[in-house]
């Protein structure tokens, strides 16, 4: 097993229900598995980009422009005002629910990952 899991560099030890690799001097990060991390904290910048993307798509789409552009110049309004014109534009009610669908698919595969870099320290 310390052949396998120590990368044939260490001792694999276990003691009251946790197992570790006891590195040799000649390999002190003998387990680390730096490849991994690395390979996950890319796709997780990969993630962030897709995610600003998705975030940009809808901010220049033209039902968002056409939606601010509705918006009253003349006086502040307040959120309530806000929430009951964005709820009357269907379009914008449609493209909004794609990019949450999207957006939690984004969220899931991004908690997964933080999870795994979690279980590899």
């Amino acid at each position: 097993l310390g052949y396998i899991t120590c990368n044939s560099e260490g001792d694999f030890v276990c003691k009251d229900n946790d197992c570790w690799c006891h590195c040799s001097s000649n390999f002190p990060e003998c387990n680390c598995p730096s490849a991994d991390i690395q390979s996950m904290e890319q796709k997780l910048l990969q993630l962030k980009d897709v995610w600003n993307n998705f975030n940009m798509d809808f901010e220049l789409s033209g039902e968002f422009k056409s939606f601010v552009k509705r918006l009253p110049l003349d006086h502040l309004l307040n959120m309530s005002t806000i929430f009951q014109l964005w709820t009357k534009d269907m379009s914008l009610q449609h493209l909004y629910e794609q990019l949450e669908g999207s957006m939690k698919q984004i969220y899931s595969k991004a908690q997964k990952m933080v999870q795994k870099l979690f279980n590899l320290s």
